[in-house]
């Protein structure tokens, strides 16, 4: 059983000074067997330590190499969630309309990429009534009392009453009935609807949902409140919807909207129309070009963090990412002068609908831009700090002389975890 495990870390007690890989003894009670150690001279003096210049460039360069692979670890987590099947864009389904205004869909990341035709002949309408108009201020129209009646919804009654008073006006009168049936939660809706300029009011019951199924009746049971106001009379019945699908035969709903593949895509019919829409189940452009943008955010912050660094950090830090957008232009993927990536949106939506595999197999197939940024980055986050390093940079060449002698002296590995015992 592992007991613990902790960073690797290395003290700085013992003294570092460029030797011979062959002539290197790490500890203080190894020294007298070292060759450079002849006559004793060298036991006398163990103060020998990296230069003050040397360890500066050293601290810098550490903090730089942290600095990027920080960065880095942000690119490939956005690179992840392009090419992680769970979390891609890719795996996103939208709905495109010739005519948007006249049909509109949804559809689900199971839903398959296809096209499909539709006509709508007729669309689905709500039964509603509308009662008769009457002066605002007037003295109600329906007597004063307790009033009882009857709304059937698609067969199921219930009994409301209203209680109007003596003084009540036909605003007050009208507002308390239109209370009483929606309290009621049966299905429809009543609306006092105000005319401010001809200072009239009157009553109108729209029922919640589409089709004939959803037809409602008003009749009184005691008293005269429906026949008075004239709210049971029918305005619109409700009808379903017609509609031809890819040029069949015609089709009936009891609303307006047209479930397909068992309800993992849908069509909203908003309009009639004499000739078919064309509409297309394909990726979602608009969740595509979002993840992309943010993917690119993320190597533009690392190829600063690079570039403010770049006299000490490996140059194939910088050529291996910008590698991985290579050949990507013609999906509105360009690289500006200064080394900035930007991201026509325009262009890779056209893209999308023009060859939307092809844009899939460019950004998340197996070579593609987000897989190799994974691979690149998770490779360079598993060397160790100094490989990322420029071995050629002016300013660690003080520190290159006493790289391999640094190394001997730690007697623990340079990165991973550290073992602290077993049980």
């Amino acid at each position: 059983m592992i007991r613990s495990i902790a960073p690797v870390s290395r003290s700085t007690f013992y003294p570092v000074q460029p030797v011979l890989s062959a002539e290197q003894y790490p500890f203080t009670y190894e020294e007298d067997r070292s060759p450079l150690n002849r006559g004793g001279s060298y036991n006398n003096n163990r103060s020998f330590h990296i230069p003050s210049s040397a360890k500066k460039t050293m601290d810098h360069a550490a903090d730089y190499a942290a600095s990027w692979l920080r960065q880095s670890y942000e690119l490939r987590a956005a690179a992840n969630t392009l090419a992680n099947k769970s979390t891609s864009a890719f795996e996103k389904r939208s709905i495109q309309s010739s005519q948007a205004g006249i049909v509109s869909g949804e559809a689900t990341s199971e839903a398959s990429r296809t096209g499909y035709e539709i006509q709508a002949l007729a669309l689905a309408q709500p039964q509603r009534n509308a009662g008769y108009d009457f002066a605002a201020s007037a003295p109600s129209i329906v007597s004063a009392g307790k009033h009882s009646f009857i709304v059937d919804v698609d067969g199921h009654q219930r009994i409301v009453s209203v209680s109007v008073g003596t003084s009540d006006s036909n605003a007050v009168s009208l507002g308390k009935i239109r209370d009483a049936i929606n309290s009621a939660k049966l299905g429809i809706t009543v609306i006092v609807n105000e005319d401010n300029a001809a200072g009239t009011t009157r009553l109108e019951a729209i029922a919640d949902k589409t089709g004939p199924e959803q037809s409602f009746s008003l009749s009184d049971l005691g008293g005269s409140l429906i026949a008075a106001t004239g709210i049971g009379n029918v305005l619109v019945s409700g009808t379903n919807a017609v509609y031809r699908l890819n040029n069949g035969p015609a089709l009936s709903s009891p609303n307006n909207e047209i479930m397909l593949e068992d309800g993992k895509a849908s069509l909203q019919l908003l309009e009639t129309t004499r000739t078919p829409v064309k509409v297309t189940v394909g990726y979602n452009a608009d969740a595509i070009t979002e993840q992309l943008s943010v993917l690119l955010g993320q190597a533009n912050k690392l190829n600063a963090a690079y570039s403010h660094a770049s006299d000490y950090l490996n140059e194939s830090l910088k050529q291996n990412v910008d590698q991985a957008f290579r050949s990507s232009a013609w999906i509105g993927i360009t690289q500006s002068d200064s080394g900035e990536w930007r991201l026509d949106a325009e262009r890779l939506k056209s893209a999308i609908t023009r060859q939307p595999e092809e844009v899939r197999t460019t950004v998340a197939g197996l070579d593609g831009i987000a897989p190799r940024l994974v691979k690149s980055l998770a490779r360079f986050e598993q060397l160790p700090a100094d490989a990322l390093l420029s071995t050629s940079s002016d300013e660690l060449q003080s520190f290159m002389a006493y790289q391999s002698s640094m190394q001997s002296y730690l007697q623990l590995q340079m990165n991973g975890v550290l073992v602290n015992s077993m049980i």
